[in-house]
């Protein structure tokens, strides 16, 4: 099985889950309203069960660790673009390395808190540049 066939399972996973939801949905809102609080626990704890069984185990903390990796990479991408191209505007940055302003906001902000990218608010906007720690930690 490749790619596209665990996408197209984990879709119509969902879709199905997705229906229960909608079906245990309709049936709860004609449950009287004292019995309500047991049904909405049980749906809630049926909910989640289906949810770990599709997702598998350590899925959750897989994906956590994919996104800090990502991250973790698209910081070096930009401290390695500062050096070649020199200081740059957040959408030129963007541009260079083929990812959104808004996907490099965060990764920015990050390098500035450690010292090594300093963010330069210009009349015309903001500009990225290496700091010293930043050429260095290339090195």
């Amino acid at each position: 099985m490749n790619e596209s066939d665990d996408l197209r399972a984990v879709s119509q996973a969902l879709r199905a889950l997705a229906q229960q939801l909608e079906a245990l949905s309709t049936r709860l809102a004609q449950l009287p309203e004292g019995e309500r609080g047991a049904a909405e626990a049980q749906i809630v704890q049926e909910t989640a069960a289906q949810l770990r069984t599709l997702l598998g185990p350590g899925a959750v903390e897989q994906a956590t660790l994919e996104r800090a990796a990502a991250s973790e990479h698209l910081k070096q991408a930009v401290l390695q673009e500062l050096a070649r191209g020199g200081p740059a505007m957040p959408l030129e940055l963007a541009a260079a390395l083929l990812v959104s302003p808004a996907e490099l906001r965060p990764v920015v902000d990050e390098l500035e808190k450690q010292g090594l990218v300093e963010v330069q608010n210009l009349k015309e906007g903001a500009l990225i540049r290496l700091t010293r720690r930043g050429k260095e930690a290339l090195k």
